[in-house]
């Protein structure tokens, strides 16, 4: 599946991953391919990012939207 990471002023990440795991207020979520669409709100946390190769990137996150589109293509808009 493809991940954008976008803040307003710059794009933080791009490119394909295998999942992305994210805090909610709800609760800790993980998107793969073919998820369901779904728009959310990410809460202040640490997003897990794991590349197609197995390689797992953990990154502390203020906040945030995620949009989770048709055609395994999710989208997070960061604050800053």
């Amino acid at each position: 599946m493809r991940l954008a990471i976008h803040t307003l002023q710059s794009t933080l990440f791009e490119g394909e991953i295998t999942s992305v795991t994210v805090p909610t207020p709800n609760g800790e979520i993980t998107v793969l391919s073919q998820h369901l669409p779904l728009v959310t709100i990410v809460s202040r946390g640490m997003v897990r990012v794991t590349l197609p190769h197995g390689e797992e990137s953990v990154t502390p996150f203020n906040g945030g939207i995620l949009e989770v589109r048709p055609g395994s293509e999710a989208v997070m808009l960061a604050d800053e």
